[in-house]
């Protein structure tokens, strides 16, 4: 069962056409389980994000064609930030926050979209907008305070953890 959850898959050329086009009638858990699949994190991670019935979705996304299995998750350091390479240029290792930072604005999009709806952009544009690790973590805080009025402190608190992990 562990080595299920350490199962890592990433996105099809048919899945990212999905995504692109949406062309499928997915449903809205199913879109953002296909967002949230990058490649690099495991089922775990996944279940983390989707809650309940993740596995039933990402089996769904995965017998659509949508996804396909890569291989058992990389650790990540502690924190959740990936290291640049010892060996990176200075540029490199610019690109690669960049792209950290991108990613999780994506997943945190992803993951609040089902609880703001269309208004998901205005509450979260200021964490879109962040450029830092720490103008993001703010950010969501000031999220987790109003997600908190519509789903309660402790599931606030559940939600925005497995964006902070």
């Amino acid at each position: 069962m562990d080595a299920d959850l350490d199962r890592v898959f990433a996105k099809t050329e048919k899945g990212r056409q999905e995504l692109a086009a949406r062309s499928r009638n997915l449903s809205v858990r199913a879109r953002a389980a296909l967002i949230l699949v990058n490649g690099t994190d495991g089922v775990r991670v996944l279940r983390g994000k989707l809650g309940p019935g993740a596995m039933a979705v990402i089996e769904d996304l995965l017998h659509a064609g949508l996804i396909e299995p890569r291989g058992p998750a990389q650790d990540k350091p502690p924190g959740g930030a990936i290291a640049p390479p010892a060996t990176a240029a200075p540029g490199a290792a610019l690109s690669d926050f960049r792209e950290q930072l991108r990613t999780l604005q994506r997943e945190a999009l992803a993951c609040l979209t089902p609880h703001f709806g269309p208004d998901v952009l205005i509450v979260a544009g200021p964490l879109l907008a962040a450029t830092s690790f720490e103008a993001f973590a703010d950010e969501l805080a000031s999220i987790e305070r109003k997600l908190a009025i519509y789903v309660g402190k402790t599931q606030a608190a559940r939600i925005v953890a497995a964006l902070r992990a």
